[in-house]
């Protein structure tokens, strides 16, 4: 299957996904409330942190393995020790967390079954990573869209009679049998390994995907940043305001690393061969349609936010809505570093990264708790979207650089040559 079928199946079966996740947020607040909305938006934001630790960075890598350095069965063990890890490592932070009093027990509770929820879904991955090489990433979009449609029937089952944990518990279950009764199956029935052994192994594997670890979790963590200090100055309904606010743009930044999914293995084949002018019109091209799509995002959004906002969580939003504007940019600038990030992992340049990575959580540490305790929300949103900024701007320095070097040096190698 071509690249643009593969695109377009995964970007649907995500979108689908994305847009099912979306209305769980919403349900929540009309069936519920906006505490327990709070209470959700927390679990997503505190659990992603540590699903992240569990995906390990890892997805763009496996794609993007041309080589077939390390095998499948190497990336599926590799996957459950950082899974189990990171399940480990909530467990550890919850624990703490209630013994200082800055979570309570439901909120924990609700942190971890949505962290085990996400870690069926790493499980899955790991499938999709090796089906994609394979050319049959449409696996991917079709479990993606079942999940995301029967986790919207069995939360509304669930939420209302026995609350916001138990539905997350069932969410759990969906997850579980899809990965069991298809995703494994269907990986099994397609799945090829190449004719010649894979040299890699479990150990090198780590090794070489930890700093990708850093690189996903740290943009992970600038995103929960500021929403903890939201929640630490104004609570859990003003979190949940937030949260509902600022959901709908994460279409934005699910549409841009989906479309771009497929073309992680090209990537990785344009760097083997050296074609790094390609390489660079591809990133581009990228952030050009990104750019537009953060655009037409804020052209929507100006006449229609409070109609839609207000229909879908009711007048209570109407006093927050400014915010959502701001929030489109703020996420428009996140989806953009995600492009500087799909080319420096197929360059292999781990230093950049994590450099560029690590400045951006420098950036939201600093800034998060002061910018929300001095203007609000608004500083919540500011201290979302500025990290990032300085990220794009590094990883654009440094694709430059690297490129710059790569090409010469080749130049200079084949004016040798000749």
């Amino acid at each position: 299957m071509n690249y643009q079928k593969q695109a377009f199946y995964n970007t649907v079966g995500n979108v689908v996904y994305l847009g099912c996740t979306w209305l769980l947020t919403v349900l929540v607040v009309r069936l519920s409330g906006f505490e327990d909305a709070g209470v959700l938006g927390l679990a997503m934001s505190v659990g992603n942190v540590f699903y992240f630790i569990g995906m390990y960075g890892m997805r763009s890598f496996q794609s993007s393995d041309a080589t077939h350095q390390y095998s499948a069965d190497v990336y599926r063990r590799t996957r459950w020790v950082t899974v189990g890890a990171s399940l480990a490592m909530c467990a550890v932070y919850l624990g703490v967390s209630l013994l200082t009093g800055s979570l309570s027990g439901y909120s924990a509770l609700a942190i971890f079954l949505y962290l085990i929820y996400r870690s069926f879904e790493a499980g899955s991955d790991v499938l999709f990573g090796e089906l994609q090489k394979d050319g049959h990433l449409e696996v991917c979009g079709l479990s993606m869209s079942v999940k995301g449609v029967l986790s919207v029937g069995i939360f509304s089952l669930l939420i209302r009679p026995l609350g916001l944990n138990a539905a997350l518990a069932g969410l759990c279950v969906l997850a579980g049998a899809i990965w069991l009764l298809y995703d494994r199956r269907r990986f099994r029935a397609l799945h090829r390994e190449p004719d010649s052994p894979a040299p890699g192994t479990l150990k090198g594997l780590l090794v070489q995907g930890f700093p990708l670890l850093l690189t996903t979790v740290f943009p992970i963590a600038v995103t929960a940043l500021p929403r903890l200090a939201l929640e630490h100055y104004q609570g859990e309904a003003m979190l949940g305001i937030y949260a509902s606010i600022c959901t709908p743009t994460v279409i934005i930044t699910t549409l841009v690393p989906n479309i771009l999914t497929p073309f992680m293995t090209l990537y990785g084949k344009l760097v083997a061969q050296k074609e790094y002018g390609k390489l660079v019109r591809y990133l581009l091209l990228s952030m050009a349609l990104t750019a537009a799509l953060g655009a037409a995002a804020c052209l929507l959004a100006w006449p229609l936010a409070d109609w839609a906002l207000s229909l879908l969580y009711g007048e209570e939003i109407l006093t927050h809505t400014y915010l959502f504007i701001p929030l489109i940019v703020a996420t428009t600038v996140y989806a953009l570093s995600m492009c500087g990030n799909s080319v420096l992992i197929p360059l292999r340049s781990s230093g950049a990264l994590i450099a560029c990575a690590g400045a951006a959580l420098a950036v939201s540490a600093g800034v998060s708790y002061p910018f929300t305790r001095i203007w609000g929300m608004m500083g919540t949103v500011v201290a979302f979207g500025l990290p990032f900024l300085v990220q794009l701007v590094l990883q654009l320095i440094c694709v430059g650089v690297i490129v710059g070097r790569r090409a010469k040096r080749n130049e200079q190698e084949v004016r040798h040559g000749t």
